[in-house]
């Protein structure tokens, strides 16, 4: 069986579970907010993508310490024939906060993308965000430096600067955390050097040879919702392309699980 034919069907199954509201659940798909996982929990999320073609994520997030996060996620994308799945690439990142204050929160987050997939460039992405919650409301902000490296061309050697940020409302107030959050994400790579990831056309040159061609700097926007019950959380959102060379719709879910 496909291998993600397999996961959307364990999702279906874990979606059947109930129990404490553990998770750390969070509004956003690509920014952070103040909560986190518990000091010694792990759980388990699984991401689901969708520009071009569908890509799956899936791996466990753990807390060794108060304020501290590690997490590892392997990834699947769709092959070109649409026939099955490959390996992509391995994401490894860790995320510390710091104690909430009437300012709020700072946090510092490293990623390393190990790539899999023949020709990907591997990437290292340290970034410094702000959280702030306010009653109901809670804002979050990051920027952050991407360099890409021992890819193929054109993909190989980027540096971008990176940046995200989202604004989300408690629709609907919880005991331990909101049942049902609304909000609005944005997200982009400012190149700096190099292309970007996320937009390509494909150009047929002479002699037929077809050429992928990564474009410029990127900027999505667009809503999300997240809802929790029990051990689970999911967020989804579709955010839209701002500029010529942003994807025209980015759409992402992310489904949380508190063991």
């Amino acid at each position: 069986m496909d291998p993600m034919r397999k996961a959307l069907g364990m999702l279906a199954g874990l979606c059947l579970l109930q129990g404490v509201a553990q998770a750390g659940r969070r509004p956003f798909l690509y920014s952070f907010d103040v909560p986190t996982v518990s000091e010694g929990d792990v759980e388990i999320e699984t991401w689901l993508d969708y520009l071009d073609r569908w890509r799956f994520w899936w791996g466990p997030r753990w807390s060794p310490v108060d304020g501290v996060e590690v997490m590892a996620l392997t990834s699947f994308q769709q092959e070109e024939s649409g026939g099955g799945s490959v390996l992509w690439a391995e994401l490894l990142e860790t995320r510390w906060r710091s104690r909430p204050t009437v300012a709020g929160s700072l946090m510092l987050q490293l990623d390393l993308r190990i790539a899999i997939a023949h020709g990907l460039p591997h990437q290292i992405q340290p970034q410094v965000g702000w959280v702030k919650r306010a009653g109901r409301v809670v804002a979050s902000a990051q920027v952050g430096y991407a360099r890409g490296f021992e890819g193929e061309a054109p993909t190989k050697d980027y540096d971008w600067i990176t940046w995200r940020g989202g604004v989300a409302f408690d629709a609907i107030r919880g005991e331990v955390s909101a049942p049902l959050q609304i909000g609005v994400e944005a997200f982009g790579e400012g190149v700096i050097n190099g292309a970007n990831d996320l937009s390509t056309t494909i150009e047929r040159m002479p002699g037929e040879l077809l050429v992928l061609v990564h474009k410029g700097s990127t900027a999505n926007v667009g809503p999300t919702m997240s809802v929790a019950r029990g051990r689970l959380w999911l967020t989804a959102g579709m955010l839209f392309g701002l500029t010529n060379d942003s994807p025209d719709v980015f759409v992402r879910a992310i489904i949380g699980l508190a063991l």
